[in-house]
């Protein structure tokens, strides 16, 4: 590696694009694609893997910004547009009847990028889709409430699966997602609906927007480490600013990466946010399998789901809510996941 080398799931996968297409790993996160033997038609390869791998649609035009591995890494996460500018991006078409679908749904902020990893693990005959902000497109507002997200991502999972069964998969923000879609879905369908929730509690204890969007952007999507408290107050884009520059002191983003694309993550991210924070979960039944982090500390086993299901089946993996979404934690999710869609019978060829 020539750069900084802080490699989480989305910046993996689009290294190993980079390698396929350029024919080399002499990169790091920071170094431009053209700087490391990229032409026209290794960035049009490029370009085609990645919308392929993460069902988003990216603009060869980048407005002028350098083109590394850091700054693509964020633009996926957060401000990537959504092919056709639906929801739902089929991730993988899967081979067969013998799955069900697993339908995944975006965190905070809004992008199914960190499924990337997660979908690699899987058996390939699963069929996999993504579930993605709208509001991500350009022209298009994001829906504002937990209800209408799942109304929307209801409509565009019941064409694609008539018969079911299925999964409904959700980290984090994607956890409430999921649980709220799985209602709408029962009151049209009577197959097996299974939710698997990945470290999301019942109810978000409110906090500000605005800090809620710098954590999720700079210690969430950036993996930075900083302490966003002192940015309240501050005016949007001074606070992006310094975002940006740390980001870039770390060699994690160039320095001239676009405030734009900055300013689009923090508010799709504010609005998922409030979204969460007035949500009030209602009592579903069924089973839920949850994947909780080691961090939570004096709460209860099943984070308090137990309360609106009938049983929960909980695994506790290491590391914090970020930690675990990366190799160790996906592989034991990936195991688990497929454990129990073929303990709980939901396969088609039982």
């Amino acid at each position: 590696m020539t750069s900084a080398t802080r490699f989480t799931s989305v910046e993996r996968t689009l290294h190993r694009i980079w390698v396929d297409t350029l024919g080399h790993a002499s990169f790091g996160l920071n170094d431009e694609f053209s700087a490391v033997g990229g032409d026209h038609e290794s960035a049009a390869a490029m370009w085609r893997l990645v919308r392929r791998r993460f069902g988003c649609d990216i603009s060869p035009d980048t407005g002028g910004e350098p083109l590394t591995i850091g700054a693509l890494g964020l633009i996926l996460r957060g401000s990537a547009t959504p092919t056709e500018n639906r929801a739902l991006v089929r991730l993988r078409p899967g081979h067969g009847d013998e799955y069900p679908s697993l339908y995944c749904f975006h965190p905070l902020g809004g992008s199914i990028a960190r499924y990337a990893d997660l979908v690699d693990m899987l058996d390939d005959r699963l069929p996999v889709h993504g579930l993605q902000s709208v509001g991500l497109a350009p022209g298009y507002e994001p829906d504002r409430t937990i209800n209408e997200m799942a109304t929307r991502y209801a409509a565009e999972i019941a064409p694609t699966a008539p018969n079911g069964p299925i999964v409904l998969l959700g980290y984090s923000l994607g956890g409430t997602l999921a649980f709220e879609t799985a209602r709408q879905l029962r009151a049209r369908f009577r197959y097996p609906i299974h939710i698997v929730m990945v470290d999301v509690t019942p109810s978000f204890t409110p906090t500000d927007a605005a800090a809620t969007a710098y954590d999720a952007l700079a210690n969430s999507a950036l993996g930075i480490g900083l302490d966003v408290a002192p940015l309240i107050g501050l005016a949007r884009d001074e606070a992006l600013r310094r975002i940006r520059a740390e980001a870039a002191g770390q060699g994690i983003l160039p320095a001239n990466f676009s405030l734009d694309r900055l300013r689009k993550f923090a508010e799709v991210c504010e609005i998922n946010g409030s979204a969460a924070d007035a949500y009030i979960p209602r009592y579903l039944g069924g089973d839920l399998t949850l994947f909780r982090s080691s961090g939570h500390i004096g709460e209860p086993d099943d984070l308090g789901w137990g309360g609106y299901v009938d049983h929960v089946t909980t695994h506790v993996l290491d590391g914090d809510h970020h930690q675990i979404m990366e190799t160790e934690g996906l592989a034991v999710i990936a195991g688990e996941l497929e454990s129990s869609i073929l303990a709980r019978g939901l396969c088609h060829a039982a």
